[in-house]
């Protein structure tokens, strides 16, 4: 009877507890987010936060609107459902780079030069993995790359230069727990434990945790009188093992960590919790010594038929996160695997989504489902038709993605990249005169400025000698000027212009070009380059921009510039 008193009273008062999880404050709701995944759009909110966002140049949108891509957050830009560029340089970041920098699997470019972050860069960056990412600036701050992993990547991936660094010259606005003042550091280690050990990066909700100083504000946890006492994180996520650090938060009175994938034993430290009147670990892959579901059953309700050997289901993923096909190749063949256990049918639905390759002109669009029968473990594969063109472009990608599992869990990757090479590429290969990459530039310039309908264009993608080209003048086998002034040049700025790196004049001005003036001309370093002129046409450009221009001359004139016809 006293026992049924006891339930009866742990039933109420758990029920009435839901209403005092803690809520989000932050203005930006991941969990509503539609453009991208919700774990994208937390790395940015992290970056955010340990770079001390609200002080920054430009924070147009951040951590305001749930559209970071539509009505763009400065310097975010997406494709294909992805964060696929980020551009924050010169713009007064100062903290820490977040861990969670790594959750954005899919950037082409990160620039986050000449600011003030701190810190040691988080190994997680490796997992942006090239391709998709070709480029990534992280010069002029006041970092270190003490890990050798994390060092050989940035010299893979950008022009790291450690030389640009000057590290322990900012103040750190991101996490420590020596910089925790609201609950015993021990308990913030065994939270961090806790993070650490269950991939709380991977967790649904991992608001604020690692993130800022206050960790009674992070999703899930609640304090009392300086001390944690109690932990929501049921149905939340939570991978990996149980961790034995559990028995350091000697004051919880409540711990859910139901509905959950934790694996292995459940740590006899759980004991040493004398405070506890709730525990809720059903629902898991757990398993526990005598004494300990003894413990469990006195404290909760223990019921071990609600957990699953560890790994016991099917997973369905891709074989790789990245794919190459030639725009010749006819057909990219895309490999699903499934592990794991093997009973039962499964099966997952796959599709294909733009990012700088577009669906009908350089692929087919292609969506379905495989199946794989009871007991049948073969991989499957799809096809997604390639489409051949005589245009000479640069790769371009485009994602495929799985989802709508039946019978199975999604591992990882359940998205990946692929890059189509293109075909055309070769006249590169055999120009005369000047590098590839600088004949990649020109030819950029001549595709993006409707290079048939100029005034003169003559030779323009006829010859392999590019020295030939109108308007391109070379010195020591390289572009050292272009002069493309007056003669009815329309369309963008290429971003590739940065190929052109040892020009010292190029004169566009007095076309018809349209748009912004894209970042990268900032690469083209001074000297060489000593007169650059874009004037008279229908640009605009980023104050760094502007500031860039009027560094040269004849720098930039806003009142020459007319609004795209």
């Amino acid at each position: 009877m006293l026992r049924i008193k006891i339930h009866s009273w742990l039933l109420s008062s758990v029920l009435g507890l839901v209403f005092l999880l803690p809520v989000a404050q932050a203005a930006t709701d991941c969990a509503a987010v539609t453009e991208i995944p919700t774990m994208e759009c937390e790395a940015l909110v992290a970056l955010y936060n340990s770079t001390d966002g609200a002080n920054w140049s430009n924070k147009t949108g951040w951590n305001l609107t749930n559209t970071p891509c539509s009505t763009p957050w400065y310097g975010v830009e997406c494709a294909g459902g992805h964060v696929t560029r980020l551009y924050l340089y010169y713009n007064q970041l100062s903290g820490i780079l977040t861990p969670k920098i790594g959750n954005l699997e899919h950037l082409v470019v990160l620039r986050l030069e000449h600011n003030e972050i701190c810190g040691e860069v988080p190994s997680s960056v490796t997992n942006l993995l090239s391709p998709p990412l070709f480029y990534v600036d992280l010069n002029y701050n006041n970092l270190t790359a003490s890990d050798p992993a994390v060092k050989q990547w940035l010299e893979d991936n950008g022009p790291w230069d450690e030389s640009t660094q000057t590290p322990g010259e900012c103040t750190t606005t991101g996490f420590s727990c020596a910089a925790v003042s609201e609950i015993p550091s021990t308990e913030c280690q065994a939270l961090v434990s806790i993070y650490n050990e269950s991939n709380g990066a991977q967790w649904d909700n991992n608001t604020g945790w690692l993130e800022t100083n206050t960790p009674c504000s992070w999703h899930g946890v609640e304090c009392a009188g300086g001390v944690v006492t109690r932990l929501y994180l049921y149905y939340n996520n939570l991978s990996g093992s149980f961790p034995a650090t559990i028995g350091e938060l000697k004051n919880l009175v409540v711990l859910r960590l139901e509905h959950n994938k934790l694996c292995g034993n459940v740590p006899s430290s759980v004991m040493t919790l004398a405070h506890m009147w709730y525990v809720n670990v059903n629902y898991n892959h757990l398993t526990a010594s005598n004494p300990v579901k003894q413990w469990l059953e006195d404290h909760g309700p223990w019921d071990e038929s609600t957990q699953t050997p560890c790994g016991d289901s099917s997973t369905l993923q891709f074989s790789l996160s990245a794919y190459s096909i030639n725009e010749n190749g006819g057909q990219a063949v895309i490999t699903v695997t499934r592990t794991g256990d093997n009973n039962g049918e499964v099966s997952v639905d796959y599709a294909t989504t733009d990012d700088t390759a577009t669906a009908g002109s350089d692929y087919t669009a292609t969506i379905g489902t495989l199946t794989w029968a009871d007991m049948n473990t073969v991989n499957k594969t799809f096809t997604v038709d390639i489409i051949d063109d005589s245009d000479l472009e640069s790769e371009e990608t485009f994602i495929v993605t799985l989802g709508n599992a039946v019978g199975a869990e999604l591992g990882g990757p359940d998205t990946a990249v692929v890059t189509i090479t293109d075909n055309e590429e070769s006249f590169c290969a055999t120009v005369t005169g000047i590098t590839k990459s600088e004949c990649k530039g020109l030819v950029a310039i001549y595709k993006n400025t409707n290079g048939d309908l100029w005034n003169d264009n003559t030779n323009w993608l006829k010859t392999t000698t590019p020295c030939d080209w109108f308007g391109v003048t070379c010195g020591v086998g390289h572009v050292t000027r272009l002069y493309l002034w007056y003669n009815n040049l329309s369309g963008t700025i290429p971003a590739e212009i940065k190929r052109l790196k040892y020009a010292d004049v190029i004169r566009l001005e007095h076309n018809e070009i349209c748009g912004e003036v894209p970042a990268s001309v900032m690469d083209l370093t001074n000297p060489p380059l000593w007169y650059m002129d874009v004037n008279y046409n229908h640009l605009t450009a980023s104050n760094p921009v502007k500031a860039w221009f009027n560094d040269i001359s004849p720098g930039w004139d806003d009142n020459t510039q007319t609004a795209c016809p």
